[in-house]
């Protein structure tokens, strides 16, 4: 079945700052509050629902009703919101506009296949049935050291990985499974269930 993601999609109460850490890294997001970051994302990410609404003015109107107006609290004014509406964004808004503009969901796709595929060599690695010592065995039938102590420094830089490895894939690189408005469909089933079939 296919599997649509969206990237940095909103998805807590708390803010989007607090869903996707990450994005407090990118200094054009920095100094932004969560009502301009999630007005950003609203506007300009690739992701939005109104990513295809191609009249400007209804885009920014659409975008800060989701962003400022939130349970009958607005957290722009009448005037500001006007501006906006008009194409007059603050710089810093600007910037982040130009910033989040830039991020594409293919390729962090690729990058998080690339992530759980390497995570799932490396388990292979490192699942070695040792116990077989033909595998240490040269063509004479000695055996052979060189071999055994490479396969040592392989699990040893694999053990090394699988920490970095495990924030990558549990970030998921901002992706979220959205089947309602994903960008990037991939075909195949989740990592976590390919995983655990091998395992079997």
């Amino acid at each position: 079945m296919p599997i649509e993601y969206s990237i940095f999609k909103p998805k807590s109460k708390k803010g989007i700052f607090n869903d996707y850490p990450e994005l407090r890294s990118f200094e054009a997001f920095r100094t932004l509050d969560n009502n301009s970051m999630l007005f950003v994302w609203y506007f300009a990410c690739e992701s939005s629902p109104f990513h295809e609404t191609e009249d400007d003015r209804e885009r920014v109107k659409l975008s800060i009703k989701e962003s400022y107006y939130k349970k009958g609290i607005k957290a722009l004014s009448d005037k500001d919101a006007e501006k906006m509406k008009s194409g007059m964004f603050s710089s810093k808004i600007t910037v982040a506009i130009d910033e989040m503009k830039k991020f594409k969901v293919g390729p962090r796709v690729q990058a998080l296949m690339m992530v759980q595929k390497g995570f799932d060599n490396l388990s292979k690695i490192i699942d070695v049935d040792v116990s077989d010592s033909s595998m240490f065995i040269d063509k004479d039938g000695e055996i052979d050291f060189a071999k055994k102590k490479s396969y040592v420094d392989s699990v040893g830089k694999a053990i090394d990985l699988i920490p970095k490895m495990i924030n990558q894939i549990e970030g998921r690189f901002g992706l979220t499974e959205d089947k309602a408005n994903g960008q990037t469909t991939f075909e195949g089933e989740s990592f976590m269930d390919s995983y655990h079939e091998n395992q079997d």
